[in-house]
């Protein structure tokens, strides 16, 4: 009796927890414009956006499934889905940038189909950096396209540096594929050289551990690789269609 109290009141903090961040996010949206812009949408327009994100959230759990099954042929890909959909939920509701809900994926493949947790780590680490080399490579286009229509005129030195430094973060995935690849560890390394992280701590080996688990998957499993490479392309030319969509079905014509 004991015990469903406590879960009953867990699903009640939890609710309200979940009350609470919503509330945050929705306190500074344009509430009215937003409505004022779906009423301006045809029916068909917004069941055809609708489709587009479920082919996205498809795709996307498609990349993580092909990464998977190298090692965990048995595990289905709808219940991946699922989970995938959960963890956009609980990144959307984390601050800073879209991530937060990988934890999610990895208890998920550990309680439900008793992968160690380092192996799920390694197969959430690998999804992760394919996501960020394709929304990278679209953030490269976006600079070029900024330039071109002179949106960024400015040519301090400290504007300069902010570049760079950019430019060198878009080219962090493939370097980290290709070294993952070579029996280079770049996160263990980087960890490696903190001097106040004890080097045998259990977070230490479990980061490098999932690292090596990583990089196997990129020498042993060159197929799957590619293939979740080319999920992650498609996926990528579908988010520039969904906009392209979006402003167009909103009367904003722009060039390509």
């Amino acid at each position: 009796m004991k015990l469903e109290l406590r879960t009953w009141l867990l699903r009640i903090f939890l609710i309200i927890i979940l009350g609470i961040l919503l509330w945050w996010v929705v306190r500074n949206a344009p509430l009215a414009e937003i409505w004022v812009a779906f009423r301006g949408l045809q029916l068909w327009e917004i069941a055809v956006l609708l489709l587009v994100n479920v082919m996205l959230y498809m795709l996307v759990t498609l990349r993580w499934w092909l990464i998977v099954r190298a090692d965990a042929k048995h595990i289905p890909y709808l219940p991946l889905l699922r989970v995938h959909v959960s963890v956009f939920g609980v990144s959307y509701f984390t601050l800073g940038p879209q991530v937060g809900g990988e934890p999610l994926q990895v208890l998920f493949l550990q309680r439900k189909f008793g992968l160690t947790y380092t192996r799920a780590t390694a197969s959430v680490l690998m999804d992760k950096i394919l996501e960020f080399l394709i929304n990278f490579m679209l953030l490269v286009f976006g600079l070029i396209a900024v330039f071109r229509a002179g949106v960024l005129t400015e040519t301090n030195s400290s504007f300069s540096w902010e570049l760079i430094g950019l430019l060198l973060l878009v080219l962090w995935p493939p370097i980290h594929i290709v070294l993952l690849y070579h029996r280079k560890y770049p996160l263990t390394t980087l960890v490696g050289a903190i001097p106040f992280i004890p080097k045998n701590a259990k977070a230490t080996r479990f980061l490098r551990t999932a690292e090596w688990l990583a990089g196997n998957f990129c020498r042993h499993h060159l197929p799957n690789l590619l293939g979740a490479l080319g999920v992650s392309l498609l996926a990528g030319a579908e988010m520039v269609g969904e906009y392209a969509l979006m402003t167009s079905f909103l009367g904003i014509h722009l060039p390509f």
